[in-house]
């Protein structure tokens, strides 16, 4: 079978294009910049490079493939919509059914502390992806579709390189010290990366997950100020942990200020037989100390370069 992967040069897509490789699959792997594309070519992903809304270039790799995985984050859902009629043109120009899979999150919850969040739990947030969410799960049920849709909703990912959000939270603020924006109890679902790439694996491998939205995550129950003063202490910083109002931005606001929940991955489990094999995030924390070093290290050689 071959997948392309949507976001390959990304955190998440790299990762879950390199895993459905392993596993026998030829992935083709949609980068911006033709320099991401050697990491992949050496994991024996197919770099393409292009945007997810250039016809020309996708229309040849979609007329070929019967699943698709998209991790875009189209903030404003317009992207993926254009990128899904690409998807629904290469069926009906076959004539074959294809699967689109798209990687949400679980900043579409908003702020709901009070319990252990599944699928079927309210949205307390009018984020874009969750729009998104509902247009896919229902593909496959429009007339004359051939596109099924299945959703993963990842908690935070972390692991690797720990994302370009949440690198630094390995690193001391300008006075040396630990600053916690917004509500430091707030806790957030996690997910190890090398987890969620299995996802994926267990996902595309599953017929039954056509038409389903799945919430992904691993035991971790800590509240992010415990996650973010543990990061800075595995990487030796010595100050004190300050406490600073979220940023005033919409991003910083609704993460750091508003979105408050754990989830439960027992569909997922239920459905697929995934389970998570990492965390909770805090276990291995220095080690992946050490390993975000190593990231950063890399990341200023290349510069140098």
């Amino acid at each position: 079978m071959t997948i392309p992967v949507t976001g390959a040069s990304g955190y998440i897509g790299e990762r879950a294009a390199i895993r459905l490789a392993e596993e026998g699959y030829t992935v083709f792997g949609l980068i911006r910049k033709k320099e991401d594309g050697d990491h992949l070519q050496r994991h024996e992903v197919t770099p393409v490079v292009g945007e997810i809304t250039d016809e020309k270039t996708l229309a040849p790799i979609l007329a070929q493939v019967s699943v698709v995985i998209d991790n875009v984050p189209s903030f404003d859902g317009e992207a993926t919509r254009t990128f899904i009629k690409l998807v629904q043109a290469a069926a009906q120009a076959s004539g074959s059914r294809k699967r689109y899979i798209y990687t949400s999150g679980i900043m579409v919850y908003g702020n709901n502390p009070n319990k252990v969040l599944s699928e079927e739990d309210e949205l307390k947030t009018k984020h874009p992806r969750g729009d998104i969410e509902k247009e896919v799960v229902k593909l496959g049920s429009q007339k004359d579709s051939l596109v099924d849709g299945t959703v993963l909703r990842p908690g935070w990912v972390y692991g690797g390189n720990w994302g370009r959000y949440i690198a630094n939270w390995f690193s001391p603020d300008k006075d040396g010290n630990i600053e916690i924006l917004g509500n430091p109890d707030k806790r957030w679902s996690w997910v190890h990366i090398a987890d969620l790439a299995n996802a994926y694996v267990a996902v595309v491998g599953n017929k039954n997950t056509v038409g389903e939205l799945f919430n992904v995550g691993d035991d971790s129950r800590v509240t992010t100020g415990q996650v973010k003063e543990a990061c800075a202490r595995a990487a030796g910083v010595e100050g004190k942990v300050v406490h600073k109002p979220a940023n005033t931005d919409p991003f910083s606001q609704h993460l750091e200020a508003t979105l408050n929940c754990v989830v439960s991955a027992a569909k997922l489990q239920r459905f697929t037989g995934w389970v998570p094999k990492q965390g909770p995030v805090l276990d291995k924390i220095a080690l992946y100390a050490r390993t975000a070093k190593a990231f950063a290290a890399q990341k200023e050689q290349a510069k140098k370069a």
